[in-house]
């Protein structure tokens, strides 16, 4: 979908000049590393990181790592039911797809109750491969209430910045650390812990507040966009065969 393609690589740039190459606003609202912001060697990350910002792993970050339900087929036969993101809600690009929504029967705890925008990450390759083990992806508002299926994890960032722990969990640096931490002969597993000991750089809230603020309602855009196609969708399957067998005509009024 073109509009959101631009939407991601608008959210995707942002994230590369402020995070990679630290040119997020300085206190002057300037580039900071531009303007002649100042880094300084961390041994823990091996690498230079702006001076003034933190370090520490993910687990620190976040509340505990949630893992979803287990069902078997007889759980799915009302559809009826609560809506349950499941991993074939992944695309091959480790984004969120619509039309593989599973609904689940049984009972749900409250701690397997999501809601939009709540961030799931891919716990094994069953469905779409390896590509996506341990990417995150953000539950849409096509429904107002959803569970996850044992094949994901909730992740739940403790302060304001579920945008900067989403994209950098989308980074190919990120994705080629999380490999090893996938084991299995026929179906890879993901073992928290490297998702958990993975280190990163903190920038001070306020940088963090503001790329939320920023990236929050183009997500939210790209969430309504594929509700909007997929409804057009289901209205052009449901036409197209009454205007082909002659059921229902396009009629055209010219003034």
């Amino acid at each position: 979908m073109p509009i959101n393609d631009n939407l991601e690589a608008m959210a995707k740039q942002l994230y590369d000049y402020w995070f990679v190459q630290f040119d997020f606003p300085n206190e002057e609202g300037k580039p900071y590393m531009s303007s002649g912001g100042a880094l300084v060697w961390n041994e823990k990350l091996k690498r230079e990181i702006p001076q003034g910002w933190s370090v520490s792993n993910v687990k620190s970050l976040i509340e505990p790592i949630e893992r979803g339900i287990s069902y078997s087929s007889d759980d799915l036969l009302d559809p009826f039911t609560t809506p349950m993101i499941n991993l074939a809600c992944f695309s091959k690009a480790g984004d969120y797809r619509l039309g593989e929504m599973k609904f689940f029967s049984g009972k749900v705890s409250n701690d397997k109750l999501i809601s939009p925008m709540d961030m799931l990450i891919a716990c094994t390759d069953m469905t779409q491969g390896a590509d996506i083990i341990g990417r995150p992806i953000l539950a849409s508002d096509e429904y107002d209430l959803y569970t996850f299926s044992t094949d994901l994890a909730l992740i739940t960032p403790k302060g304001k910045f579920k945008m900067y722990l989403y994209y950098t969990l989308r980074t190919s640096f990120y994705h080629k650390y999380i490999r090893p931490f996938a084991s299995g002969t026929t179906v890879k597993h993901l073992n928290f812990i490297g998702v958990e000991n993975y280190g990163l750089p903190v920038p001070p809230i306020e940088i963090q507040s503001k790329f939320e603020d920023l990236i929050t309602p183009i997500k939210e855009k790209q969430s309504k966009n594929l509700n909007e196609i997929n409804a057009l969708t289901k209205q052009r399957d449901e036409l197209l065969p009454l205007l082909m067998n002659g059921q229902a005509t396009v009629n055209y009024h010219l003034s």
